[in-house]
Parts: structure tokens; C-alpha cells; sequence
């Protein structure tokens, strides 16, 4: 008896667990490395950069990112810092287990780039980009576009407030 009671509690906190995951599914993409949720949520993607609207480029990368998140459910995983200073929530995003942020980097269409204290996967998406680079992946096979110096220029420091 004790153990179908066990069981039965188990069931129970499952399904509350899973009433109480949150759902993001991405409803608009802004640009390269910017999107919206269906709850209004906008999000830019820790570790990575793509080029600002309007600059060459940046319809490529908005468009690769289109292709991989919108109207899809997407996991979020936060580093240090919450938000920018745009009220962004700053995560590394995740569709059925796939790492967005890593696959922009992968395919080249984004460059690294870290602020401290959020340098979680830095060796990662830069070993990515390094990749990309050397194969003149996605962007890199434009020659507008110059390698990255992939040293410690890309960890900013955070500036005080």
C-alpha cells in the first residue's frame, strides 16, 4: 500500500511539474540573434553577434534563424546576467535539444562575442566560429566580412554602474 501512495504522489508532482513548465514558443524574429515569444518575451542570444539590420549580411542570418526557431516551442537556459540594458533576457537557446547559439556560430552566421560575466560555453561557440572561419562558412565566404580575432578581445568586462 505504501508504495502505490508513493507512486500516486509521484504522478501527482509530475503532472504539476508539467502543467508549470513554461512554453516559449517564438512568434517573430527580429534580427539574427534577437527574437519574440508568444508571451511578449523578447530574447537575444548569449555569446554570439550577427550584423545589425541594414548591414551586409544581417537578412542572411535573420533568415537562417527564421528557418531554425520560428513557431517553434524553444528552452531557455540563462547564464549569469538576466537582462540587458535593452530589458532583453540574455539566453543560449535550445530546440529539441539542438543549441541555436552554437549553430549560428557553426554555420557561420554569426560571430562570438562575450561579455563577462556570461562566458558559459565560450570555449565551445568559439571552437564553432573558428570552424566557420577556416571553412569560409555562411557569412565568411564573404569577403566583406574579415576574420575574427578570436583572442581575449571578445571577453568585455562588464562596465560599472
Amino acid at each position: 500500500m505504501n508504495r502505490l501512495k508513493v507512486h500516486y504522489w509521484l504522478l501527482i508532482f509530475l503532472l504539476i511539474l508539467v502543467t508549470c513548465t513554461k512554453t516559449n514558443k517564438v512568434t517573430e524574429v527580429i534580427d539574427g540573434d534577437t527574437f519574440r515569444t508568444q508571451n511578449g518575451e523578447t530574447i537575444r542570444l548569449l555569446g554570439i553577434n550577427t550584423p545589425e539590420i541594414g548591414n551586409p549580411g544581417a537578412d542572411i542570418a535573420k533568415d537562417f534563424l527564421l528557418l531554425l526557431i520560428l513557431n517553434k516551442s524553444v528552452r531557455l537556459e540563462k547564464d549569469i546576467t538576466d537582462k540587458d540594458d535593452y530589458g532583453r533576457l540574455l539566453r543560449y537557446v535550445y530546440v529539441n535539444g539542438n543549441f541555436i547559439n552554437a549553430e549560428l556560430a557553426r554555420m557561420g552566421y554569426a560571430e562570438t562575442r562575450f561579455y563577462a560575466p556570461d562566458t558559459l560555453y565560450r570555449k565551445e561557440l568559439e571552437g564553432l566560429e573558428k570552424i566557420a572561419v577556416r571553412n569560409r562558412t555562411g557569412l565568411w565566404s564573404f569577403s566583406v566580412f574579415q576574420t575574427p580575432d578570436t583572442s581575449d578581445i571578445f571577453v568585455h568586462p562588464v562596465p560599472e554602474k
